[in-house]
């Protein structure tokens, strides 16, 4: 008698388990024939939210620059105090460190190039076409320097180490990025 009563329960539990897992095996996400852009998925590490107001209020201080880092899928803005008031060698030093969850798509080898006769006032020259970068790094770059050197214009005059200088924007360059354009 015991015996069947033990064949029984393996029974029972054996089929409780295949019933569970059947139930499992139809839950979740169908596949589509159609493309669906649902985005990047979750990262491990969440960014903070950034408080635009916050950060803007630090460029306008002498010993505070205004970041533009890559988190996840979108530029956040992070205030780092500083000595001396921006250059654009600074900010450019400054955005190649990195700061988990920040990370930064600016080359280590990029660095400002001297500026040539007829540049339009403000302009920065790069040791790299902007053109050649990829859309995060150039995005980065074009907010950075608006926000701290032009003081939130949202556009900045910038062009590589020959040939024309052109007017970059913030939103456009942030827009581009989020889309995947850009070289790299």
């Amino acid at each position: 008698m015991r015996g069947r009563s033990t064949r029984n329960r393996r029974t029972a539990g054996a089929l409780g388990v295949l019933g569970v897992l059947a139930a499992l095996a139809g839950c979740g996400i169908r596949p589509t024939a159609y493309p669906v852009d649902a985005g990047a998925p979750a990262g491990r590490a969440d960014c903070p939210s950034a408080s635009r107001p916050t950060a803007e209020a630090a460029a306008a201080t002498e010993s505070a620059s205004v970041l533009y880092l890559v988190c996840g899928d979108r530029l956040a803005t992070v205030a780092r105090l500083t000595d001396t008031p921006p250059t654009a060698a600074s900010l450019l030093y400054l955005l190649r460190q990195e700061a988990l969850p920040y990370t930064t798509a600016v080359p280590q080898g990029l660095s400002t190039a001297d500026a040539k006769d007829g540049d339009p006032a403000g302009a920065i020259r790069l040791s790299t076409d902007p053109a050649r970068l990829s859309g995060w790094a150039r995005a980065q770059l074009v907010c950075t320097f608006a926000t701290n050197l032009h003081r939130g214009t949202g556009g900045i005059p910038l062009g590589g180490p020959d040939g024309a200088v052109h007017e970059e924007d913030c939103a456009q360059a942030t827009r581009l990025a989020e889309h995947g354009a850009g070289a790299g």
